[in-house]
């Protein structure tokens, strides 16, 4: 086998590997996109039970008030 040949060999995986990466992607950021939007509608539930039910602290009302002003 000649250097030619290993050159060829290799640039065939990188793209193969690329193009099996790129479906990946492609299949998980939907299902990445849905969790995170679980997460936010649980978070808030989670704050609106401490704040309202539990009257929690002014601390954790400050810290997620500065966490929904970064989105």
């Amino acid at each position: 086998m000649d250097i030619l040949d290993l050159i060829i060999k290799i640039s065939s995986l990188i793209v193969a590997v690329g193009v099996i990466l790129t479906n990946i992607n492609k299949i998980f950021n939907p299902i990445y996109k849905k969790i995170i939007e679980c997460q936010k509608n649980r978070a808030y539930e989670i704050y609106d039970h401490y704040i309202n039910d539990l009257k929690g602290n002014s601390f954790i009302k400050d810290k997620w008030e500065r966490l929904i002003n970064k989105e």
